[in-house]
């Protein structure tokens, strides 16, 4: 395949399937750390793990097929130099990595209890009514 300096196509010697692996795999790992680090409490500071997540995912993907981890950032630089061999992983590795971390996420590390965020929300609209409920007795 051909490699522009400008896009994030995969590199000589690396297949579609390949860089569509390492798409997913990047994605996914990038996706349940923001989410377990938004929703979880027990993520002190989630600025760390997620800085960290990111810049292990461009090392690894970067050299094989150029790290997008985001269709707008794969497609994008595809456009701009005009050349769209492989555009396909830009556009589904991300996509399946990220449903793929959410699902987990959701079904195996909170097991279907509301998040961090989702608590607080249903506190403050429980409040809420119980502040009207006064005013109106």
């Amino acid at each position: 395949m051909e490699k522009s300096g400008w896009s994030t196509n995969p590199a000589p010697g690396v297949g579609d399937g390949r860089a569509l692996v390492v798409e997913i795999l990047i994605t996914f790992v990038l996706v349940l750390v923001v989410t377990a680090a938004a929703t979880d409490k027990r993520f002190p500071a989630p600025v760390a793990p997620v800085g960290f997540a990111l810049a292990a995912e461009v090392f690894i993907g970067g050299p094989s097929d150029g790290a997008a981890v985001n269709p707008a950032r794969g497609l994008g630089p595809m456009i701009v130099a005009g050349s769209f061999s492989g555009w396909w992983v830009s556009l589904v590795g991300p996509v399946v990595g990220g449903v793929l971390a959410a699902v987990l996420c959701d079904r195996f590390i909170r097991r279907g209890r509301p998040s961090a965020v989702e608590q607080v929300s249903m506190a403050r609209v429980a409040d809420s009514g119980q502040a009207r409920s006064r005013r109106v007795l």
